[in-house]
């Protein structure tokens, strides 16, 4: 006997492909749901699969509470995509952002919202981050956005040691700190004691700084799409800044250890 539990698991949308066919047109009192799997040999096992709920509320909820309770572990919740969130914006709003105030829960986890249009549709592209700055005050959150490797190995080496815990809402397209060279960092960007975390991430490759006409501040994927679009010409007037955080802690580089 076989069971496979998982949301939409029926139509195919995970690990399974057509688990359940059904009938276009439906007739009353004749079943429109058919199992191939059922039908494989004559004296075979039996073979339910059915569809489970997916709450990213639930799953959230857990991974909060999980880190108000423990002081040892950096508990991380990473969505598949960040407008997942969406499912479970109930928590952000009456947990995450003001539990230490409201509730006294002290909390470090890390919330992983990628996104950005990475050509899998309108469902996966509409994390916004605006919606978290929003939420910040009095220190409450800490919103990040990282635009390179080491960027992201500093900040979760910080945010795990930090004195002060804050849940913090990292928001940044995979498809780039992944898949895009350019945001790739060197081993010593990563081993150096003098390399930490960085807000601002100021372009080095400026010549001579006077002939700077334009100022850009951006981070992530909009970094380095228009770094690859400008001219030489664009590239001698304009100057771009990657900002990898819309709002910190002023403690953040404290350690454990003081």
């Amino acid at each position: 006997m076989i069971f496979a539990y998982r949301v939409d698991v029926e139509r195919g949308t995970f690990l399974h492909r057509l688990a359940v066919w059904h009938a276009q047109d439906y007739l009353s009192g004749i079943n429109n749901r058919y199992l191939p799997l059922r039908h494989i040999a004559v004296r075979q096992g039996r073979f339910d699969i059915v569809n489970s709920p997916l709450s990213e509320a639930a799953v959230l909820g857990f991974e909060y509470g999980y880190s108000v309770e423990t002081h040892t572990c950096l508990t991380v919740w990473e969505a598949q995509y960040g407008d997942f969130a969406n499912g479970a914006q109930v928590l952000f709003d009456q947990y995450i952002a003001p539990g230490e105030y409201k509730l006294n829960y002290l909390s470090s986890l890390v919330v992983m919202l990628p996104h950005g249009h990475e050509s899998v549709g309108p469902e996966h592209s509409n994390a916004w981050l605006g919606r978290f700055p929003q939420l910040c005050a009095r220190e409450n959150l800490r919103v990040v956005a990282p635009s390179t490797s080491a960027q992201w190995f500093h900040l979760l080496r910080q945010q795990a040691t930090a004195r002060q815990r804050k849940p913090m809402i990292v928001v940044s397209p995979k498809s780039q700190l992944c898949g895009n060279g350019e945001s790739h960092s060197d081993a010593e960007e990563l081993t150096s004691a003098t390399n930490t975390f960085q807000p601002v991430l100021v372009e080095q490759g400026i010549d001579s700084p006077e002939t700077v006409k334009r100022l850009v501040l951006c981070y992530g994927k909009f970094y380095y799409g228009i770094e690859a679009a400008l001219t030489d010409g664009e590239r001698a007037t304009m100057a771009i800044v990657a900002s990898s955080s819309c709002t910190v802690s002023s403690e953040r580089t404290e350690r454990l250890d003081g």
